[in-house]
């Protein structure tokens, strides 16, 4: 993953985000090797949400499409019961505090890779 993030970010962003040039097809679902989609119905939900906003978030330039990638400022880890839904929700009262689709991505875990 490391090996495709630029040297250069975006000025006036925490986080580290970049613009990569949208190389897929706009007509196809861009989300349909994504594993989440199949978990529940909430998460089916949420991608179908994401696939008919998908096309609206794009920059157009010069006839081409680009997709802004960010890497997370920072990860809220830990165990069941204690204490992370609290602080995620505490978090999540601060306006300059943006989260992700999901709320536990499980970005460590098996079920990142449908096993």
């Amino acid at each position: 993953m490391f090996s495709v993030i630029p040297r250069k970010f975006l000025p006036g962003l925490k986080n580290p985000c970049w613009y990569e040039e949208f190389t897929g097809n706009i007509t196809t679902d861009p989300y349909k090797m994504n594993l989440y989609g199949r978990y529940s119905r909430r998460f089916r939900t949420v991608f179908q949400h994401l696939r008919s906003t998908f096309y609206h978030h794009l920059l157009h330039r010069n006839r081409r499409l680009y997709r802004m990638r960010c890497l997370p400022y920072f990860y809220i880890i830990g165990q069941p019961k204690c204490g992370t839904t609290d602080l995620y929700d505490r978090l999540r009262l601060h306006p300059d505090v943006k989260f992700t689709t999901f709320k536990e991505p499980h970005w460590w875990t098996r079920k990142r890779f449908g096993k």
